[in-house]
């Protein structure tokens, strides 16, 4: 496949709507740690709510979790969603988890080409297929932007430039 193809790759999709029972910050670290040396980008849907409303399907955190990029349903849109920055704060200030969602799961992809997502988001019947077309969008841009894998990726969520 590799000859073929030239390159592969690397996804992690993590799908869950449980914390972890058992949190240590030196395991989720090691964890983050293991996913960008072996060259995987992360996404995890898990049980979140961005901004208090499930229309926001999911979305990158740059380091320090201070700015985002949020994909949002907009009908208005071609694509069914659009994406908005959210810069100067703290993610944890406007999103809210259950229990403690985000210290397992939404730290592993602050600072890194991965994506959080909004399990509630898919559960929701009417909300299921933008939900759908933003995540593989948004997958399909990791790949093509190179991001993960043998060829490049790195800890920012801006893929590198020519």
């Amino acid at each position: 496949l590799l000859s073929t193809c030239g390159i592969i790759h690397k996804n992690l999709i993590l799908v869950t709507d449980e914390d972890r029972d058992a949190y240590s910050a030196d395991t989720a670290s090691s964890v983050k740690q293991n996913i960008a040396t072996n060259g995987y980008v992360l996404n995890a849907v898990v049980n979140i709510g961005i901004a208090g409303t499930n229309t926001n399907l999911g979305m990158k955190i740059a380091a320090g979790g201070i700015d985002s990029i949020i994909y949002k349903i907009d009908g208005s849109a071609v694509e069914g969603y659009s994406q908005y920055p959210r810069n100067g704060e703290d993610y944890k200030t406007y999103v809210s988890s259950f229990v403690t969602t985000h210290a397992d799961y939404s730290e592993l992809v602050v600072g890194t080409n991965g994506a959080i997502w909004n399990i509630n988001s898919l559960r929701d019947s009417s909300l299921a297929s933008s939900f759908a077309d933003a995540f593989v969008a948004v997958k399909v841009e990791e790949i093509s932007q190179g991001t993960g894998g043998p060829s490049g990726g790195g800890p920012e969520i801006a893929p590198p430039g020519p």
